[in-house]
């Protein structure tokens, strides 16, 4: 979604992005949980003090 998002408005070529007239929106619980799950594969002591930051 921020992907997609992020590429139309580059792709609109706006240099006043105050003109922009929509949002993206998701939920970042979801990529949180994702993020949290890869993290704890890696399972370093860095990378476990990382999860739900």
């Amino acid at each position: 979604v921020i992907d997609a998002y992020l590429e139309g408005l580059e792709a609109s070529g706006l240099d006043d992005l105050s003109r922009v007239t929509s949002v993206a929106s998701f939920f970042v619980s979801r990529v949180d949980t994702l993020v949290d799950k890869m993290l704890e594969k890696i399972g370093t002591p860095e990378a476990l003090d990382l999860r739900g930051k």
